[in-house]
């Protein structure tokens, strides 16, 4: 087993303890989770599914405008010029790997578990690339000093930065992947007969995961 101190980064250590770079990585993290769970909607998804090119780089520009404007450091162009490029890429990249995986499935839909994974997966890239960015630039010396909203509200931004960041993820991410894991149970549903001569509440069950995992949050 390594010592203590060697599973220890001084350089991030130092990077998380400093309060400027730290801000700034908490308000693109609020940011992604703004954009990827409040404000993108179901048809969003649905064009992304159907590998419609625009419809990645509008979420692109989406992310990198929230992340821009909740940055607070707008002399750093480079923060929306990444966002804008890499979050559709790997978007891109999860839901072709999503295909290929569920074209190997004889039923041809893939498992609650991958879709789990996949999800997981995916929000622990962009999640990384955000934290490589904040370290970059400040180990590059470009951030200067402290994000803007922090200079004006001070403690108040960081308290409501936290707060917004852990109600998405109770409630709209944890209400995702609900949905994820009740969805064989729809399927099932499904398979019943006509969907359109099902009654209408079990019809809406479809959505019905999201919303259960919403309300016990």
């Amino acid at each position: 087993m390594l010592p203590q101190k060697e599973l220890e980064s001084p350089a991030v250590i130092t990077f998380l303890s400093d309060t400027v770079p730290r801000d700034l990585l908490l308000g693109l993290i609020t940011a992604h989770l703004l954009a990827d769970f409040t404000f993108q909607t179901d048809e969003d998804i649905r064009l992304k599914r159907q590998f419609r090119v625009w419809a990645f780089a509008k979420h692109g520009l989406l992310h990198a405008v929230v992340a821009y404007g909740l940055s607070g450091l707008w002399a750093l162009w480079q923060i929306p010029a990444v966002v804008l490029v890499v979050h559709p890429l790997v978007d891109l990249a999860k839901e072709a790997g999503m295909r290929r995986l569920a074209s190997r499935d004889q039923s041809g839909v893939l498992p609650a578990r991958w879709k789990l994974a996949a999800l997981l997966a995916d929000q622990a890239l962009h999640l990384g690339v955000l934290f490589a960015l904040v370290a970059f630039l400040d180990g590059a010396g470009q951030i200067s000093g402290p994000p803007f909203w922090t200079t004006v509200f001070g403690k108040l931004w960081i308290e409501v930065l936290v707060l917004s960041a852990g109600f998405i993820l109770s409630v709209y991410a944890g209400g995702v992947v609900v949905g994820i894991l009740v969805e064989p149970l729809v399927r099932e549903l499904r398979s019943t007969g006509d969907e359109s001569a099902l009654p209408p509440r079990r019809r809406g069950f479809e959505k019905g995961g999201r919303y259960i995992g919403q309300l016990a949050a």
